[in-house]
């Protein structure tokens, strides 16, 4: 049993998870999480990041939002900035890391 304010329960509800026989909120912008600083779901409006927090926008730099998975991704390899492109299914380069790569017209760093 989980306490969950004044009221006992068998399981924690969505949004809450469990600490010590508690069932405690999770952070804003999260629907559902494992711990306090791990979520699985975020809600609307939000993104997830590979650190498993919710997020309104993607980290600018080497990050874009998967649109079909609704979660932060890195940019491919030498990419500096991307977005996500939903006509072709993947992320477009904007531009390379540095001068090492070299970004060819079908929006890749090779």
């Amino acid at each position: 049993m989980w306490a969950l304010g004044q009221d006992c329960v068998s399981a924690c509800p969505m949004g809450h998870y469990a600490e010590e026989f508690r069932c405690e909120q999770c952070l804003w912008g999260c629907a559902n999480c494992e711990s306090r600083d791990t979520c699985d779901v975020c809600r609307d409006g939000y993104t997830l990041t590979d650190s498993g927090k919710c997020v309104s926008d993607c980290p600018k730099e080497n990050y874009y939002k998967d649109l079909e998975e609704n979660v932060c991704k890195q940019c491919p390899e030498g990419c500096g900035r991307c977005a996500f492109d939903e006509a072709h299914g993947k992320p477009l380069c904007f531009d390379c890391i540095n001068e090492s790569f070299k970004l060819t017209p079908n929006f890749r760093c090779v």
